[in-house]
């Protein structure tokens, strides 16, 4: 996860800590898949749709950096052409659920069951974000804020530094906003001074 989102919600922790989990069953106590059964069907496809979703949550970079208004809408877009396989990932992970239990795989059948609430859980603040997202009103408080440097400041990694001092009193989820919109103020501030000095 970003190191700016932390510490990191409740779901998206428990999110994280479930997916760890399944590593675990997988790797180290060996009872995903269960003793003698071959991977699941559903459990590949499962892990291939993941590579998916990550893609399409680039809107979330997209929206807080781009500076052209029209990507930012087109990749909202694309988030929800693809948003209809988060869905089927709930549904699969439900069906491995399923398919533990009538095999009396128990550790096999909880941790997807825990992993797939969390999952439905932020699949769906996720998708109700970028439904509720305001491009146009976000753009004109943010990126239409800032102005073009042609350099980069010599005092913008000290800057930095000043800053990762304070992160921990921002709201979650929206630190990565804090941060670009005060480094773009500290840029702008630093290029009108080497202005006036010219």
């Amino acid at each position: 996860e970003y190191v700016r989102c932390w510490p990191l919600s409740k779901p998206v922790l428990g999110h994280h800590v479930m997916a760890f989990g399944i590593g675990v069953c997988f790797i180290d106590l060996e009872v995903l898949p269960a003793p003698g059964k071959p991977i699941s069907p559903v459990t590949v496809v499962f892990i291939s749709n993941i590579g998916i979703c990550w893609a399409s949550d680039f809107f979330h970079v997209i929206y807080r950096l781009s500076s052209d208004i029209d990507v930012i809408k087109r990749m909202r877009k694309a988030y929800f052409c693809l948003a209809p396989i988060r869905l089927v990932n709930v549904a699969l992970l439900l069906s491995a659920v399923i398919l533990n239990g009538l095999n009396k795989n128990w550790v096999g059948m909880v941790f997807p069951l825990l992993m797939n609430i969390a999952y439905a859980y932020n699949t769906a603040q996720a998708i109700k974000f970028v439904w509720r997202f305001n491009i146009e009103q976000y753009f004109e408080t943010h990126q239409a804020q800032w102005t073009v440097v042609t350099h980069v400041p010599s005092k913008v990694s000290s800057y930095s530094l000043s800053v990762a001092k304070e992160r921990s009193t921002t709201p979650p989820g929206l630190r990565g906003d804090v941060f670009v919109d005060e480094l773009a103020e500290q840029m702008r501030q630093n290029s009108q001074d080497d202005t006036r000095r010219v």
